[in-house]
């Protein structure tokens, strides 16, 4: 699995809004899920992290996060 930077924008969470790197994974086993994550260099930390699934993972499609 890679990651592909898709672009440098605001993430807002309860604890705040940051100015974030948001990063996308390529598709997982079976082109089955995806992981976008924001990430703040200025905190070092991710912010924020959405996990989807696609039909054809073996739960179904569905989506975590916000």
């Amino acid at each position: 699995m890679g990651w592909k930077v898709e672009a440098y924008d605001d993430a807002t969470v309860p604890a705040g809004t940051f100015k974030a790197f948001r990063l996308r994974s390529s598709p997982g086993m079976n082109n089955a899920s995806y992981d976008t994550i924001w990430y703040d260099p200025g905190t070092k930390l991710q912010v924020k992290r959405v996990y989807e699934r696609t039909a054809g993972h073996f739960l179904g499609s569905g989506r975590v996060g916000p």
